[in-house]
């Protein structure tokens, strides 16, 4: 196989508005060591988060500070406010 053949792409949009970072910046290093598979992350300047793709919901935490979820396509996205 030819590398890159099979591969699809997605488009993931930012679940916030704001000034994107590097997830590598982060204190945190569960996030900024890709523990949980790479990510960015986002400064936000609104206080109104959507999801990023089109999908289904898989789970809400209880204190409302993070969801997952599955788009489409079948990529399990994780969306974690506040670090």
């Amino acid at each position: 196989m030819f590398f890159g053949m099979g591969k699809k792409e997605i488009v993931i949009s930012s679940p916030v508005s704001g000034k994107v970072k590097p997830v590598s910046s982060l204190k945190d290093k569960t996030f900024s060591a890709d523990i949980l598979g790479p990510g960015i992350a986002v400064a936000p300047e609104g206080d109104f988060v959507e999801a990023p793709a089109d999908g289904k919901l898989e789970q809400m935490f209880e204190t409302g500070h993070a969801f997952g979820m599955t788009t489409a396509g079948g990529v399990e996205l994780l969306v974690h406010v506040g670090l």
